[in-house]
């Protein structure tokens, strides 16, 4: 390590008459290599070791002051000195009257005479002394006075003094001249990571030894990350690693899933470095395009996004989930919502985490990794699968993919010993009883295959196995998603009636908000318009108003016009066959910010 190898070649040297300086930004692990890498190692020689921060220093003579003391203690638990007060305390205590100041004050100057008079005839050839946070140095201190003070009393007499600063901080402007005068060389800090990452995470106690040793695995990742930003900081570091440690943990049961992990792993850690490189504005800017238009499809229209995919090299992008928007409040917030987590292993892989742990996951598994087994080995667990998938013990999505996956071993001769027909009889029978279970509630499926949509599917015939498949998972998901979402479109009429802000927030942001009026139409909620009270107009108007504050609301909501229309048709007769009040003027201001929208087409 160049940093740790040059700081050594000045200490070792047999004559030295100058100071050098260690400069880098903040959070580079300038002070903890200093303190827990280089001293230690310095102090286990014969050497005395000095450190002291320069922030909060108001004189200089307090500053000489300190390094005095902990030269005359090093090594030691106190001194003549510090004896000597002990014992005027003792007196002070039995004494009726006491002026505690007066005593500590003749005390203090005491020691500073007896340490200035007792170093006037030493030679800190052996010692090195570490004066961190020069950028950080009060304004009322005279920088002049100070480093020709540490010049004579010191550096003159051989000590071996390194200044710890972020150079670029640094505004006095004397600086550069009493630089060149002073210090001799001056070293940008060069961390080695791993070796800091390692010291942070003992730092910080860890208390899950998987997480620990997963953290571990990651370090290069984390350093290549950090390299690309130009941000290495290893508070950024410790703050990632806090923040995925909840999620770790709530997704523990999925941990042989690479793929997942690694996604989640790599979101978080780079939307971390974003905000804490300052980009709290930009990625909630991001959030907010998103949510009124799908920017994966079109990148170009978000600048911050293609400056974060640039960055850090991504492609493809869908390998990470930034389009989720829960994962980077999170990051943003500190707010943790387990629940989202679970949605976004279910909506982007369709996955149950919870279920991950069990063997006929595992099976999954283990048939995907055909190439690497033998044929004995092979055969048994095509068995295992099978007999998992008669039994349905799958959610009904996950039979698309485990016939892709048979019909690949089959096609491919890599598996024989049924045929292909034989082993789609299994997967309908496991089929059609997953189905059975999954009854009328709602199942990740619904959400993957038909999300937001309502068309009836058409029944075909002679159909493939895929074909049945997909039909009979949509006309159970039309019904399902129907009925859902018409009870869902209720409970968040009710909500804003209720005036309960926090659950009509919920449910506000688990709509598709580009499709939420279209929703209310399809599924007959049109009329709960006229049921509103004058808390839920509020709310309603909120929306509104939300929708045509943004720049691009015409291609946000191109398909909701026809339906926004509707609402405004259904609003205007409402308004006409309501008596003069509040309410009426409220369903006006309504009325007119649903206009406003409009309009913007």
């Amino acid at each position: 390590m160049f940093t740790k190898n040059a700081i050594l070649t000045y200490i070792n040297k047999e004559r030295t008459d100058y100071a050098i300086l260690l400069t880098g930004e903040w959070g580079s692990g300038k002070t903890y290599f200093i303190n827990n890498i280089l001293i230690p190692e310095l102090k286990a020689t014969d050497k005395i070791v000095l450190y002291e921060s320069m922030n909060g220093i108001d004189t200089t003579e307090n500053l000489i002051i300190k390094l005095i003391d902990k030269y005359l203690l090093f090594g030691k638990t106190e001194n003549i000195a510090s004896k000597g007060i002990k014992k005027i305390l003792q007196f002070g205590k039995s004494t009726e009257v006491f002026d505690i100041d007066k005593y500590i004050k003749t005390i203090n100057q005491f020691q500073y005479q007896f340490k200035l008079n007792r170093i006037n005839s030493e030679s800190f050839n052996n010692t090195i002394i570490f004066m961190d946070d020069l950028e950080r140095l009060s304004k009322h201190v005279n920088i002049q006075d100070l480093f020709g003070m540490l010049y004579n009393i010191f550096i003159a007499k051989g000590a071996r003094v390194i200044f710890i600063t972020n150079e670029a901080k640094i505004r006095i402007k004397q600086y550069r001249k009493i630089k060149e005068k002073y210090i001799r060389y001056a070293y940008v800090f060069e961390a080695d990571l791993r070796e800091q990452f390692a010291g942070c995470l003992k730092s910080i106690n860890i208390e899950n030894d998987h997480y620990e040793k997963f953290i571990e695995s990651k370090y290069d990742l984390i350093a290549d990350a950090l390299r690309q930003a130009d941000h290495v900081n290893l508070r950024t570091f410790l703050f990632f690693c806090d923040i995925f440690e909840v999620i770790y943990n709530e997704i523990a049961e999925i941990k042989h899933h690479n793929e997942i992990i690694d996604g989640l792993f790599c979101t978080a850690l780079l939307l971390s470095i974003e905000y804490k490189r300052g980009m709290e504005r930009e990625i909630k800017k991001y959030l907010k395009d998103y949510r009124d238009i799908k920017i994966l499809n079109s990148l170009e229209k978000n600048s911050y996004l293609l400056d974060f995919s640039t960055r850090y090299g991504l492609s493809p992008l869908e390998k990470y989930f930034f389009y989720d928007d829960g994962l980077a409040d999170y990051i943003i917030s500190g707010v943790f919502n387990a629940v989202n987590i679970q949605l976004i292993l279910r909506n982007h892989f369709g996955f149950n985490a919870q279920a991950a742990a069990n063997d006929n996951y595992i099976a999954i598994e283990f048939v995907k990794n055909y190439k690497a087994m033998e044929e004995d080995e092979l055969d048994k667990n095509i068995d295992v699968l099978l007999n998992y998938c008669r039994d349905g013990s799958y959610p009904s999505y996950f039979y698309f993919d485990i016939y892709r996956i048979l019909s690949t071993l089959y096609n491919g001769r890599y598996y024989t010993k049924k045929s292909l027909s034989e082993m789609e009889s299994v997967l309908r029978i496991g089929f059609n009883i997953a189905l059975d279970k999954e009854g009328a509630n709602m199942n990740a499926a619904m959400d993957v295959i038909i999300p937001d949509t309502y068309p009836r599917p058409q029944r075909k015939e002679n159909m493939t196995l895929i074909e049945e498949l997909e039909y009979k998972v949509r006309e159970k998901g039309f019904v399902q998603s129907f009925t859902r979402s018409q009870a869902g479109f209720a409970e968040l009429f009710e909500a804003a009636n209720e005036k309960e802000d926090r659950r009509f927030i919920q449910l506000y942001l688990k709509c598709n908000r580009q499709k939420l009026f279209e929703g209310i139409v399809k599924t007959g909620n049109l009329d709960r318009f006229g049921a509103l009270n004058n808390g839920g107009i509020w709310w309603f108007e909120k929306i509104f108003d939300e929708m045509s504050g943004i720049s691009n609301t015409k291609e946000a909501y191109q398909n909701q016009i026809s339906y926004l229309q509707q609402i405004q048709t259904y609003l205007q007769n409402l308004c006409n066959s309501t008596p003069e009040g509040l309410h009426k003027r409220r369903l006006d201001d309504l009325l007119v910010s649903l206009d406003k929208v409009i309009a913007k087409f």
